[in-house]
C-alpha cells in the first residue's frame, strides 16, 4: 500500500512537472486537426485570389483566375487567425484576438504590417494563444497577389467575423462588434465597439444593415451611423451553432445542435427581415448537422458538415422544398459567387462550376 502511494506521488510530481514545462514554453496540446496541420475556418474570395484561413499555418493564397488549376502563391504566417477580409492592397486578419493590418505589394511580399488592435480575448483558449509578444513570435513571413484592382472588397463565406464597407471595417470578437476606421490603413483607429452577446459568430453585411448569427439568437444593427452601429433586432432562438446569410428582405440561418440538448435542433431557419426591426421566423426546414450556408436568387446551398450538402429552393420563403441532396464531399462553408461555388471542406477547398446549380462540376480541389 505505502509502495503504491509512493508511485501515485511520483506521478503527479511528474504529471505537473511536465504541466508547468508545457506552460513555460507555450505548446498547446494536439488534436486531429493540429497533428494534421489544417483547421479550416474561414474563406474570402477577392477578384481572383482565394484566402483560407487556417489557425495552425495562417492565411494561405490562392489565384483562381483559372479555376481549374488553382495556384498557390504563398502563406501569411499567421497564427491563431480565424478570418480576413480585403480592400485594395491591404489584407485585416486576426491573431489570437489581435487584427493585423497587412500591406501587399506589387512583388507579392507583405510591405507593412499594421498593429490594429492588439488585447486578446478571454475565452478558454489552448495555451499558447496567451504567449505574450504574440507579434513578434509569428512575424507575417511573405504574401502574394494577383491583378489587385481598384479599391473594392471581396466576398466572405458565411463564417466571416470581418466585413469592410467603404472606410470601415467590421469585427466580431465573440462579444461585441468592433467598428474601425480605416480610411488611412497606416493609422486604422478603433471607433466604437457595441456589445452584443457573449456568444455571438458570425457577420454578415448589406448595404445598411449588419446580421450577426449567435448562438442564442440573431442580432441586426442598423449602419445609419456607420462608424456607430446601433442594435436594433434580437430574434432569439433555442441554442445552437448559428450562420446567418440575407438575401433581399429574407434571412437564412442554420441551427445546429451539436451536443447542446435540450430543445436543440438541427433545422434551417427562414426569417423575414423586410422590417428589420421586427424580424419573424417564416418558416423551419429540418437539415441535419447543418453547417455554414450560401444564398443566390431563389436557391440556398446548406452543408450538412460531414454527410454532404443541399441545394434548397426559396422562391416561396415561406414554403421552402429541397431540391437535391449530395452525401459526398464532406462541408463547411461556402462562396456562391456568378456560375462559382467555392466549398470549404474541413481540410480542403473545392471549385465547382454551378451553371446548372442542381448538377455542381468539380473544377478543381485545394487539398
Amino acid at each position: 500500500m505505502k509502495n503504491n502511494r509512493r508511485i501515485i506521488k511520483i506521478i503527479k510530481v511528474v504529471g505537473m512537472t511536465f504541466f508547468i514545462l508545457v506552460c513555460s514554453l507555450g505548446f498547446s496540446v494536439p488534436n486531429g486537426n493540429q497533428q494534421s496541420g489544417k483547421n479550416f475556418s474561414n474563406i474570402y474570395l477577392y477578384d481572383t485570389l482565394l484566402l483560407i484561413s487556417d489557425s495552425y499555418t495562417g492565411i494561405k493564397i490562392y489565384s483562381v483566375a483559372s479555376p481549374t488549376s488553382p495556384q498557390y502563391k504563398n502563406t501569411i504566417s499567421l497564427k491563431g487567425n480565424s478570418g480576413m477580409a480585403m480592400k485594395g492592397n491591404m489584407v485585416y486578419a486576426n491573431a489570437y484576438g489581435g487584427i493585423l493590418g497587412l500591406r501587399l505589394k506589387a512583388d507579392f511580399t507583405c510591405d507593412t504590417v499594421v498593429k490594429i488592435k492588439e488585447d486578446l480575448m478571454i475565452d478558454p483558449m489552448p495555451i499558447d494563444y496567451y504567449r505574450p509578444g504574440l507579434f513578434s513570435c509569428y512575424p507575417v513571413i511573405g504574401c502574394t497577389s494577383e491583378d489587385m484592382g481598384s479599391n473594392g472588397t471581396g466576398v466572405g463565406g458565411s463564417y466571416a467575423i470581418f466585413a469592410v464597407i467603404d472606410t470601415f471595417l467590421y469585427y466580431l470578437d465573440g462579444n461585441n462588434l468592433i467598428t474601425f476606421d480605416i480610411a488611412n490603413p497606416d493609422t486604422a483607429k478603433e471607433l466604437s465597439r457595441t456589445y452584443i452577446d457573449w456568444t455571438v459568430e458570425t457577420l454578415f453585411p448589406t448595404e445598411k444593415y449588419l446580421f450577426i448569427g449567435g448562438r442564442g439568437g440573431m442580432y441586426v444593427l442598423d449602419r445609419k451611423d456607420p462608424a456607430f452601429p446601433k442594435k436594433i433586432c434580437t430574434l432569439q432562438h433555442f441554442q445552437a451553432y448559428d450562420p446567418v446569410v440575407v438575401r433581399d428582405t429574407v434571412a437564412y440561418v442554420t441551427l445546429r445542435a451539436g451536443n447542446w440538448g435540450g430543445n436543440a435542433k438541427d433545422v434551417l431557419l427562414v426569417v423575414s427581415v423586410a422590417n428589420p426591426q421586427n424580424a419573424y421566423v417564416l418558416n423551419e426546414v429540418s437539415t441535419f448537422t447543418p453547417y455554414g450556408l450560401a444564398v443566390l436568387d431563389t436557391l440556398v446551398y446548406v452543408s450538412n458538415g460531414h454527410n454532404g450538402f443541399t441545394l434548397f429552393s426559396v422562391a416561396d420563403p415561406s414554403r421552402v422544398s429541397q431540391i437535391k441532396y449530395w452525401n459526398t464531399p464532406e462541408t463547411k462553408d461556402f462562396i456562391w459567387y456568378g456560375n462559382r461555388l467555392y466549398i470549404m471542406g474541413f481540410s480542403n477547398v473545392m471549385i465547382y462550376n454551378v451553371d446548372d446549380p442542381c448538377s455542381p462540376m468539380l473544377l478543381a480541389k485545394i487539398e
